[in-house]
């Protein structure tokens, strides 16, 4: 709210700078506005005085002051709004609100975007939404639609606090599963969810950092930690392609475990046959992982990117 504050009092500023700037460029104008701001005072000063005779003669000469001074705008191509300050949001005049408890429509937009920024989610991805995605590429195009449907009941769960599991998408490479995964995180921010969506190997990088460069007790790994954990929805994007050391396999074995405890959703897509995520990490990791999730296979004959390019390329295969 204080931000909010100093914003209005700058977009003042800049107004009185305006005005000002105006007038020493057209002195009449200063002058009818100098008239105008006199005649304004004399009218207070007698209303505290209580005197209320002439109050139609004062009507009257502010009428003629405003009406020389619009003239004089009209003369020199200048609009009145000149005395009005530029308000980022002319609804709420950048107060936030429409009236006390009820926040502006701008204050949504902000904190929206406020969503996007802190989700971690790609620019190139905000695009990628449901309307998008392709089910005509896929082996069975109904099939796909029926898990389309299902993932978003998902999100409406979700958004209803609600959550009903976890959602695990497995494909090989360029199946559509982070255009998928991008899909669920824009359709949840719009709904007013907090996300996280990163590379494994990116989640993995920002923990190791947290932990041994700022220091546990630091307040922005506290503040790291307890996003991960209590975020509406954690989506992990290319499981599989970071480096299954140790610490990547206890470290992902712990958030999970800890995002299942609380009832908190995850999203996970990977390149791996689901079976050999245990012969590749931990069978502690595979348990996490298969106690709550929904596995949804995205199958196509080929690469979809692989296919488009070629497209593009124009190229026959022979």
């Amino acid at each position: 709210m204080a931000q909010l504050k100093s914003k209005r009092e700058q977009k003042k500023q800049e107004r009185d700078d305006r005005v000002q700037a105006m007038h020493r460029a057209h002195p009449d104008i200063a002058n009818v506005d100098a008239r105008m701001q006199a005649h304004a005072l004399s009218c207070v000063r007698k209303s505290l005085a209580g005197e209320t005779t002439g109050l139609d003669a004062a009507d009257i000469e502010y009428q003629a002051l405003l009406a020389e001074r619009r003239k004089l705008l009209a003369q020199y191509g200048l609009s009145e709004k000149i005395y009005e300050p530029q308000w980022d949001c002319p609804i709420c005049e950048d107060r936030g609100y429409v009236r006390p408890g009820v926040p502006c429509v701008c204050q949504s937009d902000s904190r929206r975007e406020a969503s996007f920024l802190a989700s971690g989610l790609p620019e190139k991805y905000r695009d990628k939404t449901f309307a998008n995605f392709r089910t005509d590429v896929y082996s069975d195009p109904a099939d796909m639609e029926r898990k389309l449907a299902r993932i978003q009941r998902f999100i409406d769960k979700l958004a209803a606090h609600q959550p009903m599991g976890n959602l695990v998408l497995r494909g090989y490479v360029g199946r559509g599963k982070t255009h998928l995964s991008a899909a669920i995180a824009n359709a949840c921010i719009e709904r007013g969810l907090t996300v996280v969506y990163r590379r494994t190997d990116d989640l993995l990088d920002l923990i190791r950092v947290s932990k041994f460069e700022r220091g546990q007790d630091s307040d922005e790994t506290i503040r790291t930690f307890d996003l991960l954990r209590n975020c509406d929805l954690l989506i992990l994007d290319d499981f599989g392609a970071e480096a299954r050391t140790e610490f990547a396999i206890d470290e992902l074995t712990r958030l999970i475990e800890d995002r299942n405890l609380r009832n908190k959703s995850w999203v996970l897509n990977t390149n791996l046959e689901y079976g050999d995520i245990e012969k590749l990490y931990d069978p502690r990791l595979m348990d996490r992982i298969d106690e709550k999730a929904t596995v949804f296979r995205l199958e196509m004959p080929e690469s979809f990117r692989r296919e488009e390019a070629r497209k593009e390329l124009d190229v026959e295969l022979i």
